[in-house]
Parts: C-alpha cells; structure tokens; sequence
C-alpha cells in the first residue's frame, strides 16, 4: 500500500521536473538574475574562535561536480578535534548535479554504518532539520551532518529538495541550490555523542551567515 500511495507523489514531481526543464530551456538565453550575495571564497576563515585551512579539491571531483562555488575546509580550535566544513553552490541549470554525500562517502571508500535525522535550533528558535549520518573507513568513524539549501529553505531530503528547486525554476527562474555538509571526527576519547555535540556546536555557528552566500 505503501508503494502505490507514493506513486502520485513521484509521479508529480517528475512533471515538475519535465516542466522546469521546458522552461529553463526556453529561458536559456535570459541569464537567472540571483539576489544580491557573498562570494563563497569570502567565507569566514576565523569562526567563533576556529581558525580554518583550506583543502583543494582533486581535478577528478571538480571535474565531477562542474562549474560552481565551493569551500571545502578544516576548522580547528586549540586543542579540539578538527571540524571539516564543504559547501557546493552551483546553478543547476548548468547540468550541474549535488551529489549526495550518502553516495559520495562509499564512492570515497567509507562504509555506510548508520543514519537518521535530527533537529537543530536556530537563533531565534526556530529549528531545521538535518541528516546525521555515521560511516567507517578502517579505524576511523565520523559523524555527517547534512542538508540542501535554497532561496531560504532547508531541507534533508534530496527528494524533496529536487521537488522544490524544480517548482522554483517555474515560478522563479531560480535553480540555484546549495549542499552543506559538516563532518566531526568520532575519537575514542570522545564518542558519538561529543562529536555530534561539536558538529551541532558548528552547524548553529554557520546558519546565521550561510543566507549571505546562498540567496534567499
């Protein structure tokens, strides 16, 4: 029963997705016109007592995800566990693509070990909803925090997320989208829970920049 009630549901966002193909098509030689916002590469380095390195990516990734904004970095405080922090920011109608990490990690080599979603609290009380995913490579765990963001929307669900950017490029002309992705090490003096601790520490540091750089 499950199967046949989700039908109309995936059934709806494919047409979506064949719409907003037609317009983008039809629109391709009008350029999207995005809200006013910060570089990517203007990110803060120093965050609430962290100071960051930045780590190049490979050319084979580059190549793979295609022209668009990136951080990727390590942001550590004396004495604590490195937090690493990536950020993709392209314009999907590019024929770009946000991979999912949960397809990214195990293509990477990590073994998927456990996921789930929790909540995080903004400032003003409000509250998002993020993947918390666990994986393994050898000896090494690390905790994954995840989301897709967009024109002021948070989302976990890359489903949904597509559903979203699909309608927006209908309405809006908009098919710009991002992917955050927080990764905390798991040490064994630590555990599971310090780490996500961290992570979450990390995340509610970064919500109330990250609507500077990926426009409302």
């Amino acid at each position: 029963m499950k199967y046949i009630l989700a039908w109309p549901h995936y059934a709806a966002v494919l047409l979506l997705l064949f719409c907003a193909i037609l317009v983008i098509h039809v629109r391709e030689r009008t350029p999207e016109v995005l809200p006013p916002h910060l570089s990517l590469s203007q990110f803060p380095i120093d965050l609430a007592g962290r100071h960051a390195r930045d780590i190049a990516l490979p050319s084979d990734v580059l190549a793979t995800l295609g022209p668009g904004q990136f951080v990727l970095r390590d942001y550590r405080a004396e004495e604590t566990p490195t937090t690493n922090l990536f950020i993709y920011y392209p314009s999907l109608a590019k024929d770009n693509e946000i991979h999912s990490p949960k397809n990214c990690l195990p293509g990477a080599g990590w073994t998927p070990i456990r996921s789930s979603r929790i909540q995080i609290q903004r400032a003003d009380k409000t509250s998002i909803e993020v993947n918390r995913f666990i994986v393994g490579k050898g000896s090494q765990r690390v905790l994954v925090l995840y989301w897709y963001q967009s024109h002021g929307r948070v989302t976990p669900s890359e489903f949904w997320a597509k559903y979203y950017l699909a309608r927006d490029a209908v309405l809006k002309n908009r098919s710009d989208s991002a992917l955050v992705r927080i990764v905390q090490p798991i040490t064994d003096a630590a555990g599971e829970a310090e780490a996500e601790r961290r992570a979450v520490t990390f995340a509610k540091q970064i919500l109330p920049i990250l609507d500077s750089y990926i426009p409302i």
